[in-house]
Order: C-alpha cells, then structure tokens, then sequence
C-alpha cells in the first residue's frame, strides 16, 4: 500500500474505529470510486463528521429520552399514550426505540403508560381509552422532518374526523438534522432530539465552496444507479438532508449520503458499500 494512502486510512480509522473492519472498501471508495483529488478530499472531509453511535452510547440516550418522558411535568402516565413513528406492520426504527423504552421506563417505574408500534392507531386506543390525553411519537432519526409533519397531520386529522379536540403530540428522538429539527418546529410540533447534526455540506462551508462540494457529491453519485425497484436515488440523502449518522448493526436512515450506502452502480451491478441499508427500504 502507498505511503499517502496507508496514512489516510490509518487517521481516518483512528477517528472513526467503526472503520478498522471496512478498511477495503474504504480504500475502494476514495480510490476507485474517486476521480480526483478534490472529490476524495470531500469524502474524507465528511466520513470524518459522521456522528456514530455504538451500543453504549445508544443505551445512554435512551436513558435520557426516557428521562424526558418521566420528568416532563405535563405529562402524566395514564394519560400518556406513546407510539412509534412508525406505520403499519412493517419493521423499522421506530418500532425498535419503542421497544428499548419499554424497559427504561419500567425502571423509572413509569408503567401506566399505554405503547403502540403503529402511530396510525393512537386515534383508535384514544377510543378505547378515556383517560388518554397526550401522545408521544418516538422515532430513531429525524431527517428533512418530512415523516413527522406527515404522520403528524394524519393523526390530527383522524382526531378531528373522531371528533377528539382535546389531545397533545410530542415528538421524541435519539437524532435529527438541524434542518429537520427546525423544519418540524415550524409547524408548531414540539419535538426534541438528544443529538443535532448539521447537513454534512451546506452547513460547513461558505455558500460558493458549499454549492461546489454539491456538485462535486452529485458528480460522485453518477456512479450510482438511478433507481432501486422503482424507487428513486435518494440525491444526497432522502429530502437532500446531506446526514451523516450511523448506529452500529442497525438500519442505515436513507438521510445519509447515497454514496456511503447505495449498494448499485449505474450498470446494474452490485456494489459493495461503507454503511449498509436495506435495499428494500432504499
């Protein structure tokens, strides 16, 4: 291995350990994929910034959303109804933070509470159960914040079809996007995140430098195909949120850089990626 190259990987494996098993493809990624300088330079820029999370770290989080949940003087268990982001049947991210609550809160001995996977039945659970009042929506990763204001006009507008006018909805996640965050908030959705990353490009640049590293990114992104059964590139992350998040063995948030996790190339052919996201859910 080249010197220069050999001393890349090694700084950026010290930063990331995450990387000490992916050193390859790494190397495959700033090497073959990348054309230039310039470009390679961007990709070690941003797999630097990435904001990862082990099972530690995770478990700690959890702590202290479940710590907001437990001392948030407004809320009261047997009123609280709490739900993951979640729709349907179908596994996601949503389903797996309300399930690491489930035993954080029963520490705090805040157990009256009700939990669903589907945010879609908080109206109907209201029905069954007068006592409900206030609604706590639960998801890992809040991106362009296009999934909350969605989910959270559905359940208003199932309140006011049941003709329930007296209910509250918070939004509590591990982690966001600063635009995200902000994006939600707008709308006059309280919602809160233990931790806040900024857009891996736009937010670290001055605009001319920002809007060239876009174009390079996109540049970079021709390698890759532009649709996975029928759904599209997500062009520098789902809602152009440029994430650069990553929780150890679990789901890749499609917020994240394509470059980092589409796993095919332009030809059709697979592709073997630094971060891993079902393509299914691509």
């Amino acid at each position: 291995m080249r010197r220069d190259v050999f001393r890349i990987l090694f700084e950026l494996t010290h930063k990331q350990p995450w990387l000490m098993n992916k050193q390859d493809i790494l190397e495959h990624l700033l090497y073959d994929e990348c054309n230039d300088d310039e470009t390679r330079e961007l990709l070690i820029e941003l797999i630097n910034r990435f904001e990862y999370l082990d099972t530690d770290r995770y478990q700690e989080l959890m702590r202290l959303i479940t710590l907001e949940i437990v001392t948030e003087p407004e809320l009261h268990e047997k009123s609280t109804l709490i739900a993951a982001m979640s729709i349907g049947s179908g596994v996601d991210s949503g389903q797996a933070i309300i399930y690491s609550l489930k035993v954080l809160l029963q520490e705090q001995q805040w157990t009256g509470h009700l939990a669903i996977n589907d945010a879609m039945q908080a109206c109907k659970t209201f029905n069954k159960n007068a006592q409900l009042h206030d609604i706590i929506l639960v998801d890992e990763f809040v991106g362009s914040g296009q999934t909350v204001l969605g989910r959270v006009k559905a359940i208003k507008e199932q309140f006011k079809n049941s003709k329930i006018d007296s209910f509250t909805i918070r939004v509590k996640v591990l982690a966001a996007t600063k635009s995200g965050i902000l994006n939600v908030r707008s709308q006059g959705i309280d919602i809160t995140s233990q931790i806040i990353i900024k857009k891996g490009i736009s937010d670290f640049y001055p605009e001319e430098e920002s809007l060239r590293k876009i174009d390079l990114m996109v540049n970079i992104e021709e390698i890759l195909s532009k649709e996975y059964n029928e759904r599209a590139l997500p062009s520098l992350g789902y809602g152009q949120a440029e994430a650069l998040y990553y929780r150890k063995d679990t789901n890749l948030p499609n917020s994240v850089f394509p470059i980092f996790w589409w796993s095919e190339y332009k030809n059709k052919k697979q592709r073997n990626t630094l971060l891993i996201r079902a393509m299914g859910d691509a």
